[in-house]
């Protein structure tokens, strides 16, 4: 816990968890969602709606690791969170029955900004501790990260209960 003291690495623990807890249930609501009432699409097409996500992270993931490590980690982490904020914020306005299309430039922004965020954070927390500490704060940041991707689902879930009538459930 004393690892909490370091400035820099805290704040990249709660960026790290601020962040899970924004996209935890982001995959797993959205292919729901695709395949409940308002779609009726079966689960393989549902996921293939995701693909935007996972390709832009697998683009722009190690692309960022590579410029963080030669040029920094503040300026790509904070576009990141930018470019997923923006994602998030048209993927606020969608309605119940979107095309693959409307969808492919939201996801790709939520993906992109979560790839370019994920790699500088993680090494702005790695060299803010001691090298031997660095298997603490590894375990410490992914444990946050876990724990972000629980709540979401939980939080998620909450909500969806709440605010689904019942009838749609059944």
């Amino acid at each position: 816990l004393s690892l909490f003291k370091i400035r820099f690495g805290s704040a990249g623990n709660v960026t790290i968890f601020r962040n899970a807890l924004a996209r935890g249930a982001l995959v797993l609501i959205r292919a729901l969602y695709r395949q409940g009432p308002s779609m009726h699409l079966n689960p393989f097409t549902a996921g293939l709606y995701l693909i935007p996500v996972s390709f832009t992270i697998a683009t722009f993931g190690p692309i960022s690791g590579w410029l963080s490590d030669r040029y920094g980690s503040k300026l790509l982490t904070i576009v990141g969170l930018l470019l997923s904020a923006v994602g998030f914020l048209i993927l606020s306005q969608i309605g119940p029955k979107t095309s693959f299309d409307d969808l492919v430039l939201p996801l790709s922004l939520v993906g992109a900004g979560m790839g370019i965020f994920a790699s500088p954070n993680r090494s702005s927390i790695m060299n803010a501790v001691p090298h031997q500490r660095r298997g603490v704060a590894a375990g410490m940041s992914t444990t946050l990260v876990t724990l972000g991707n629980i709540m979401s689902l939980g939080i998620s879930f909450a909500l969806i209960a709440s605010n689904v009538p019942l009838s749609e459930l059944v």
